[in-house]
């Protein structure tokens, strides 16, 4: 038990994510981790597809919650590779806007689809 309370304190005290750090400093593993619920454009995909497979049923809702991780995981590996102009915030916004549209209208799409939309 001490063992894992040691591990989870160490991983939070860490800095190593720069993720949208002020200045150039770095942040540690909770800021980074808390960007997922405090970007708006993180925090209105994951609603919006929360609603998607809320909508489509328990399968649906299954695929996504296996494939959200995932997804966060792969952004987190692509956000440390430096890419010059590629403009990733007005993209994550026109996905959200498009998964809230998407929710809005109440779209059934077929099974595979959802965890592919949960990784783009």
């Amino acid at each position: 038990m001490i063992g894992r309370l040691t591990f989870v304190l160490a991983a939070v005290a860490t800095p190593v994510v720069r993720a949208h750090a002020p200045g150039g400093q770095p942040a540690g593993l909770a800021e980074g981790m808390a960007q997922v619920l405090l970007g708006p454009e993180h925090l209105g995909a994951i609603l919006a597809l929360g609603l998607l497979a809320a909508l489509r049923g328990p399968d649906a809702a299954l695929r996504m919650q296996i494939a959200a991780p995932i997804a966060l995981g792969a952004g987190a590996l692509a956000a440390a590779v430096p890419l010059r102009g590629l403009a990733a915030d007005p993209a994550a916004l026109g996905v959200t806007a498009l998964l809230g549209l998407m929710a809005a209208l109440a779209l059934r799409l077929p099974l595979v689809l959802y965890p592919l939309l949960t990784l783009v």
